[in-house]
């Protein structure tokens, strides 16, 4: 369950996916009941932040989540990381650890 089928970002609407070459992008993938378990990235910087809701995406999306949330980093529009929440719809990590992957990159 640590990865996610890249895929996903060839199915985001073309306004939240549209990424520069040599852009970070961090997306994080939540649903609606579970919003309580988000992580706050909106302090990321170096890096744009994109927040979606499971419940507002096309099904074939949906299908690939098992839990939520889910924050994918992605580096020249490819995945290079990702988090993905155990059974108990939580990370287990801090903004700190996504700002240092995202400085890595």
């Amino acid at each position: 369950m640590k990865w996610l089928i890249p895929i996903l970002f060839l199915f985001m609407p073309i306004e939240t996916a549209k990424v520069d070459n040599n852009t970070i992008l961090v997306m994080q993938i939540n649903a609606k009941w579970n919003e309580s378990h988000t992580l706050d990235l909106k302090g990321l910087q170096g890096c744009r932040y994109v927040y979606a809701y499971l419940e507002d995406q096309p099904e074939n999306i949906k299908k690939q989540i098992s839990t939520v949330p889910v924050i994918l980093v992605y580096k020249d529009n490819q995945v290079s990381y990702q988090w993905v929440a155990d059974l108990s719809f939580k990370l287990n990590i801090k903004p700190e650890d996504v700002q240092k992957v995202v400085n890595k990159l």
